[in-house]
Parts: structure tokens; sequence; C-alpha cells
């Protein structure tokens, strides 16, 4: 409606300026007559430039992805185009924090109890360098959290901040100090596809220097073990890039089915991805799905045997907002909530015992929030 208004204030000076221009001035003076109709001409067509700019700037309010062209994620002929679009020397932020809480509640006696485990850990990622292909990032840890409680009292607290360290854990801060602002970089293509992950020779150094006497070879076998190719490509999966190869239509939705089977338990997690919207400042994706958690495991010691079985079931849900003009994530929000019973049992000459426990659980990761 705006838009219409200015539209017709624009053509109705128009038409002035044109009756002004064709009607004869009276006066004895037809120089000076002259003299001021030109410049009655130079004053509208200013005036017209200045509604014409605004009516441009109008549109594009009310259409934001008139001018997205240069975006990261985009919409291009009717589908969405993602790519990463970063500059060197940009500094972008990564805090990942994963919330679980359970509750443990015995059918027979009602008793229960509930535990929460909170885990933060911060990476500062800088855009090193670009490459034909892409970007290189290097992932900086910033700040090392961890929290336990059991029926909402805090057993363990402690951060690379923490001064003191609780009695028996004094190596356990140590090694929390000495890894924060250690980093690796990673090497990626423009889609988040992960090339190279290198670095980690150097932060085991830096570890060992930093521990001394403390440093063993499981610290480097478990640093290994953690930050590799494989692993820093499902962090960029799960938590970045759930845009599928082919570009999707707002509105869209695809499936992303995953089946993790150890030699005890069979994990089968089913989600869906919808496109939400794609705007001139971010784009948003939302995730549904489902989780199964079944298994049984058994181990004899010394003549008795511990027996163990699970069958949880639950749902997800969550929503991913990225930056559009870089395509980096601003936001990520995952929960998963899940239900079951866990039956335990000893068995040793010919006796044992059992118990079953009801389970819930619910396991919150946020990224930036």
């Amino acid at each position: 409606m705006k838009s219409t208004k200015y539209l017709l204030l624009f053509l109705s000076l128009s038409m002035a300026a044109v009756s002004c221009k064709n009607e004869p001035k009276a006066g004895a003076n037809s120089q000076n007559s002259t003299t001021n109709t030109q410049g009655l001409e130079t004053e509208v067509e200013k005036e017209e430039k200045g509604l014409f700019s605004s009516l441009v700037e109008k549109v594009k309010e009310a259409n934001p992805l008139a001018d997205n062209s240069n975006n990261a994620i985009k919409e291009v002929d009717g589908k969405v185009d993602f790519t990463y679009k970063l500059e060197k020397g940009q500094v972008l932020d990564f805090k990942l924090d994963n919330t679980t809480d359970g509750i443990i509640k015995d059918p027979k006696s009602g008793q229960k109890q509930s535990t929460q485990s909170l885990i933060k850990k911060h990476y500062s990622v800088k855009v090193l360098d670009k490459t034909a292909t892409g970007y290189i990032l290097r992932f900086t840890l910033t700040h090392d959290y961890g929290r336990n409680q059991v029926d909402g009292k805090t057993t363990l607290e402690m951060s690379n901040l923490t001064k003191t360290a609780p009695k028996g854990l004094e190596n356990q801060l140590k090694f929390l100090k000495a890894n924060v602002g250690n980093y690796y970089d990673v090497e990626i293509d423009n889609k988040g596809k992960v090339i190279k992950v290198s670095g980690v020779d150097q932060y085991n150094a830096n570890l060992k220097k930093s521990l001394g006497a403390l440093y063993n070879p499981a610290i480097e076998k478990q640093l290994n073990a953690s930050i590799n190719k494989e692993v820093v490509q499902k962090m960029f999966d799960g938590y970045m890039i759930t845009f599928p190869v082919k570009a999707n239509k707002v509105g869209a939705s695809w499936d992303d089915n995953k089946t993790n089977n150890t030699q005890d338990i069979n994990e089968t997690i089913n989600l869906k991805y919808t496109l939400k919207e794609v705007g001139q400042e971010t784009a948003k994706i939302s995730i549904t799905g489902t989780e199964s958690q079944k298994g049984q495991m058994s181990m004899t010691n010394q003549g008795l045997t511990r027996s163990e079985s699970i069958n949880l079931n639950g749902t997800i849900v969550g929503e991913i907002v990225y930056d559009a003009k870089t395509g980096w994530i601003k936001t990520f929000s995952h929960k998963e909530s899940t239900s079951g019973l866990r039956k335990m049992s000893l068995s040793a000459q010919g006796k044992s015992q059992s118990q079953s426990m009801n389970i819930t659980s619910t396991k919150t990761t946020k990224i930036n929030l």
C-alpha cells in the first residue's frame, strides 16, 4: 500500500512538471517567466529522483530477497543455493554446550534419582586463508567447562578458570588449563566437506611441554582419536551443513537416517530436515526425528556374571539458523528426549538377582546460544 502511494505521488508530480512546462506564462517579461519555469523543472526533477530512490528502498524492504545475489545462502530460480563465503582474517564463533538430564526410577519402590551433566567447549574459529576450492580454518579452544549434579546438588564443577581444584582432581585441572589455548587447522571446500585436518602433532607437543611429567601416551592417543578428519567431518555434518548436495526449494524436506551399531548396543536415528525460510540475513532449517537404543551385554569375572539390557525410544526436535551472508552457523538447538527400561542382573553359583529401572533422558545441544 505504501509503495502504491509513493507511485501515485511520483506520477502526480511528473504530470505537474509537464503541465508547468507546456503552460504559457503571463507577464511583461517573458524571459523572466522562462527562467522561473526552468527553475521549477529543476526542482521537480530533483524531487522525482528522491521519490524514485525512496520507492526503490520501499520495494527492497517489502521483498528482502530482492538483493541477496552475493549471499552465501540464496534463492536462485526458485531453488536454494548454499556455499560458504568467508573472508581471510575473519573470526567466527563456535560455542558448543551439551546438557544431559536423566532420571532413574525403581518401579517397585518408587525411589528415583535425577542427574545432570553439563559440558561447554567454546572455540574461536579464524579464517586463516582461502584456497582454490575453499578455506583453511583454525579452531582454537577458548573455554572448557564441566559440571555434574545429583538430585540438584553439584558434585563437581571445574573449568579452565578454576583456581583451586577439588581434592583428588589436581591433575585434571592442570590438563584443563593446558588444553585451553591450543588449536588445530581444518581445510574445507566451500560446501563444508573436510579435506584435511592438521596441527594435531603441534597440539600434542604443546600439551607435553605444559604438563611435563604428567603427560603420558594415553593423552596423545585420546587426542588423535578426538581430532581427526572423520570426527571433524561429523561435526560439520551434524551441526553446520545439513544442506543436501542438491539445492532445495524453501519448504522442501529431506531425510537423514543413521545406524550406529557396536558390539552390544544398536542405535537408530531417523532425522527429517525442512528448509523453513531463506531471508536476506538468515536461513532456517527445522529438525524432527526419532531415536531408539536396544542392546544386551554380559560379562563374567571370577565366576560372577553381570548382564544388562536396555530398550530406549525417543523423539528429536531442533532448529539451525545460518548467517545467510557467510553460510556460517548463527545458532543451533537440538533436543533428544528418550525413555525406556534398563534391566540389570547378577548371577553366580546358580543364584541370581535382577533389578529393572525406568530411565528418562533429555540431551540438549546448543551452539552460540
